[in-house]
């Protein structure tokens, strides 16, 4: 009796000692699992935010390579425009009579050169209404001028290309043409030369030069005061 007594205690603790490891085993699986299933929670989670990511930096990338790639083409259409319009025979006189006295140019429709020279200017934008054939020509150049410089004035206020954009290319001519101080010119021009030019020329009809020098801040001097103090700065 007292064998079987033994035997029966034996096997309720070996049962229960093998419920307990089961036990066991089962709780490190369920963890084990819960703990897999946690990490493929946030793999699931965290891949499409690193992808997401990965995409706004490419976006980012190909925004700014357009906006380098669009500022490159803006650039190369100004060049390609302001080199048109230099390279047009009425254009390149003006610049000469601009920066120079009395340069000797070729008009079309005159044989040989003219003299282009203060006097002949001054009565090229007097208030006459009748001109000579060399008058004529200097006005039809600085009409092709001042026309080329509103093609560029409405490129800009359509927003195509921007003030900067125009500006290394048009600073030197605009200065000049508002008799600017900071134009250092031993053939600068007399005053009364900027005052028919822009009165009897440019403001009577109604070229937007005003508004492309008002882009870059560059005010017109027709007043005696700003033309005396240009000639004393290049004096001294």
């Amino acid at each position: 009796m007292k064998k079987l007594l033994l035997v029966a205690a034996i096997f309720s603790l070996v049962f229960s000692s093998a419920d307990i490891a089961n036990a066991q085993e089962k709780l490190a699986l369920e963890n084990t699992s819960s703990i897999t299933k946690s990490i493929k929670d946030w793999v699931d989670i965290l891949v499409p935010v690193i992808g997401g990511i990965g995409g706004v930096i490419a976006l980012l990338k190909g925004v700014e390579e357009y906006k380098r790639e669009q500022r490159w083409k803006r650039l190369e259409f100004v060049a390609n425009v302001f080199k048109e319009f230099e390279s047009k025979a009425e254009v390149k006189n003006v610049f000469w009579m601009l920066d120079w006295n009395g340069a000797y140019l070729n008009f079309e429709g005159i044989e040989g050169t003219v003299c282009a020279d203060e006097p002949l200017l001054q009565k090229s934008f007097s208030k006459k209404t009748s001109f000579e054939k060399d008058e004529a020509a200097i006005r039809n150049a600085f009409d092709v001028f001042l026309t080329g410089l509103d093609q560029f004035n409405t490129y800009i206020k359509t927003g195509l290309i921007a003030n900067e954009d125009f500006k290394p290319y048009l600073k030197y001519w605009l200065k000049i043409l508002t008799n600017s101080s900071e134009i250092k010119n031993e053939n600068r021009k007399s005053l009364l030369f900027y005052q028919n030019l822009w009165n009897n020329f440019i403001d009577k009809y109604e070229y937007s030069t005003r508004e492309l020098l008002g882009r870059y801040g560059y005010p017109v001097n027709l007043s005696t005061d700003c033309h005396e103090e240009a000639k004393n700065q290049e004096l001294n």
